[in-house]
């Protein structure tokens, strides 16, 4: 017999419990007068999202205004991902500071958009992010009567 128990057998990584998977993410961080940098890669998925959430936190006890995500090296974002985002902006928030999304990829996008968190897609340097249009959908206007 070869490594093989009955009593536990090996299941492949894309059916193990996330707290046993491999983290395939990095990220990194730096920060000058209130402004903070983060820029995370790979596949932001359960694995290794308090491991995210701990960085933007990390952001916002240092006092940070202004915190700008640089999604352009992610390849994947998951629910908890995004959950580590609105964790992020609320936080953020309560402190007086703003999270803005920059570089994200056309997946990204696609999930920022159904979840309703593309409007912190913007540009660091705008006083406040402008949400950008949506595909399909139809500004409202002024009620009528």
């Amino acid at each position: 017999m070869t490594g093989f128990s009955p009593a536990s057998p090996q299941r492949p990584s894309s059916q193990r419990p996330s707290s046993q998977r491999r983290c395939l993410f990095d990220v990194a961080a730096s920060g000058v007068d209130g402004r903070f940098d983060v820029v995370p890669a790979g596949e932001l998925d359960a694995a290794c999202a308090d491991r995210f959430r701990g960085v933007l936190h990390e952001c916002a006890a240092a006092g940070a205004a202004l915190v700008v995500v640089d999604l352009a090296g992610l390849r994947l974002l998951s629910a908890a991902g995004v959950a580590v985002l609105v964790d992020a902006r609320e936080v953020l928030d309560a402190c007086g500071a703003r999270l803005v999304l920059t570089r994200a990829t056309r997946a990204a996008t696609r999930v920022l958009r159904l979840t309703g968190l593309d409007v912190l897609l913007g540009d660091p340097g705008d006083a406040d992010p402008v949400p950008r249009p949506r595909p399909g959908r139809v500004a409202a206007g002024p009620e009528r009567a």
